[in-house]
């Protein structure tokens, strides 16, 4: 149910990431995967942010976009290379990979815009700071008629379910700080959060009972 723990000791294997976090998620994260190749064209401009070990920006390649992709892991970009270098070079001219905080968009991409932004599985290893400032840089890079996609864990809206997430969260909390060293939950608030940032949410889909929440979102039409 709360999959921020388990998947932050997984990337310590980043080889065997892809498998597990399928697993992990009870194939949510692989159904939110699919709903948004669906919106990738060939030509398009792709920016996933936490990018990790490459599988949605691979198939959006194959796809025909031109992708970019943005992760402070080193290991995990480790990974995304030695695929690349076993695909095509018309595909894995495609794509570049930058070792950049996701907090550096605006510095990293100034006077760059992309038709799609993504990330997925990472909002929630921010701090609630740290997560705001990242969605204020988002518009700035984002091509008019463009849109964010987002697919990860949110704190679920319905009481009972919020309350049940509380009780986990209170019982786990310490083995999860042991494991992890860090205080990753899921995200509170995010269709708020984003409202505040500028965008106006489209759509929001459930897969896999909650486990994985895919918001699709769009800059606010200013008057």
């Amino acid at each position: 149910m709360i999959i921020y723990g388990l998947m932050k000791f997984i990337e310590q294997i980043p080889s065997r990431y892809d498998r597990m976090i399928g697993f992990l998620t009870f194939g949510g994260h692989r159904s939110a995967r699919r709903r948004m190749l669906a919106r990738v064209k060939p030509g398009v401009r792709v920016l996933d942010i936490g990018c990790g070990t490459g599988k949605f920006l691979l198939e959006a390649a194959r796809h025909g976009a031109i992708c970019t992709g943005v992760d402070a892991s080193r290991s995990m970009l480790a990974v995304f290379r030695e695929k690349l270098a076993s695909e095509p070079d018309d595909i894995a001219s495609r794509v570049t990979l930058l070792n950049h905080s996701a907090t550096l968009l605006e510095k990293s991409f100034a006077g760059e815009t992309f038709d799609i932004i993504t990330a997925s599985l990472m909002l929630g290893e921010l701090p609630p700071l740290v997560l705001t400032a990242v969605l204020g840089q988002i518009p700035q890079i984002l091509a008019p008629g463009g849109s964010l996609l987002i697919a990860d864990e949110l704190w679920p809206k319905d009481q009972w379910r919020s309350m049940l997430y509380s009780f986990i969260m209170a019982v786990t909390f310490i083995p999860n700080f042991i494991l992890t060293r860090t205080m990753i939950r899921p995200v509170k608030g995010l269709e708020e959060r984003l409202s505040e940032a500028g965008f106006e949410v489209m759509s929001r889909r459930d897969f896999a009972f909650g486990v994985v929440s895919l918001i699709e979102a769009v800059a606010k039409k200013t008057t």
